[in-house]
Order: structure tokens, then sequence, then C-alpha cells
């Protein structure tokens, strides 16, 4: 899955530079939460990584989704904030802009 994501966040950001928008103002963002299994956005936190090698400054949005309540065993997003600030954390520590 990371490396299907990659791989199509390159092609993108390929075709966006090929239409005249500038690298400068581009990020790549996995797509946390967005049609993905918990098992799948687990894996894609471990590896976030590897999503700095398209060059391009990394975009992670975690916030108060289900998959932080899953790892925190919280329902109510409203108190997810602890289980955000660790994977934001997670997230810094790996090359996230």
């Amino acid at each position: 899955m990371v490396a299907d994501t990659l791989r199509w966040l390159r092609i993108q950001a390929d075709r966006a530079i090929e239409r005249g928008v500038s690298v400068e103002r581009l990020w790549i963002d996995p797509g946390f939460g967005f049609g993905k299994t918990f098992e799948q956005n687990v894996e894609l936190l471990r590896r976030l990584r590897e999503y700095t090698s398209a060059g391009l400054p990394l975009l992670v949005g975690t916030s108060r989704k289900s998959t932080v309540g899953k790892l925190v065993n919280e329902a109510d997003p409203a108190e997810r904030l602890e289980g955000t600030l660790a994977t934001v954390a997670a997230a810094v520590a790996q090359g996230a802009a």
C-alpha cells in the first residue's frame, strides 16, 4: 500500500509540474484515514519516512481520526487530543513538515 500510494503521489506531482505548478507549491499527503483500513493506517504511520523520498514536503493529517481513536481506545473524537499529538510527533520524527 505504501509503495502504491507513493508511486501515485509522485505521478501526480510530476503531472502538476508538467502543467506549470511550481515545485515550491507542492506537498504530498498520503491520505491518512481516507479509504484505508485501521491496519493500513498504522502501516502508513510506521512507514511515513518512505514518503520523504519524493523530495516534497510531507503533510500528515491525523487529527482525531478514527484510527487515532482505536490506537488510544477512545470513541469520542473530542477526547483524542493526546492520541493526535502522539501521531503528529511520530510523523514529524519521520520527516513530516
